[in-house]
């Protein structure tokens, strides 16, 4: 891996995930600047659960275990999940691909807090698609979370250090292996990150899981 820190024109914008350098070269990153607040102003626009469901999980509650392919997001316009913080849904709702990077401005609680959520669309609710039932169950969980939890937010453009992955002299030697056979799937690529270093650990993976979780080195690299 290669740090590497590139100059760009500096700029900002609100409510997007792109803007223009005036033709100069650089990457930028865009960060999703949140706010919970008293205020009820500004509030998004679009679908809305018909019912929702909220309750602070207990800080001793047990820990629970999730398989591999667990989502929250069910058919119907559901959201159901049992253990989620404020922080990881507001990731969810707002696609933010890399939280703990890109997600800031929230007090901590909102990752502390773990809370029992179930949020249904009405019955007029139609999706044809899983992808399409996807999309507005993140456009409900943004009004829900505007409702709810009183959240603010809006987009920046930010310049910061990226991460370039390269194949390292003598090629690649990570060892091919034959890819799942149904029903089994791929495998995800983990990470097991210590005080001075970590490795990437991955049974029946691909390398398109690599680059987003080399983002979890950036701190002891």
């Amino acid at each position: 891996m290669i740090a590497e820190l590139r100059a760009v024109a500096a700029c900002r914008a609100y409510l997007c995930s792109q803007c223009d350098d005036g033709g100069m070269s650089g990457l930028f990153t865009a960060f999703l600047i949140a706010l919970v607040a008293a205020a009820q102003t500004g509030e998004p626009s679009g679908p809305s659960f018909e019912v929702v469901s909220i309750r602070q999980v207990p800080p001793n509650a047990p820990s629970i275990l999730r398989s591999q392919d667990f989502t929250p997001v069910l058919p119907g316009g559901q959201y159901v999940d049992s253990r989620v913080s404020l922080f990881f849904m507001i990731a969810y709702a707002y696609g933010v691909t890399n939280p703990s990077q890109q997600l800031v401005g929230l007090p901590g609680w909102a990752k502390e807090r773990s809370y029992s959520v179930a949020a249904k669309a009405g019955p007029d609710y139609s999706a044809d698609t899983p992808a399409a039932n996807d999309k507005q169950v993140r456009l409900m969980m943004r009004k829900m979370l505007a409702d709810r939890f009183q959240l603010r937010l809006h987009t920046e453009i930010r310049r910061e250090r990226i991460l370039n992955l390269q194949v390292a002299k003598g090629g690649f030697r990570i060892p091919a292996v034959d890819p799942p056979v149904p029903p089994a799937k791929e495998g995800l690529v983990s990470a097991a990150v210590g005080d001075s270093g970590g490795r990437m650990i991955g049974k029946k993976s691909t390398t398109a899981g690599m680059p987003g979780l080399s983002s979890s080195f950036c701190n002891v690299l």
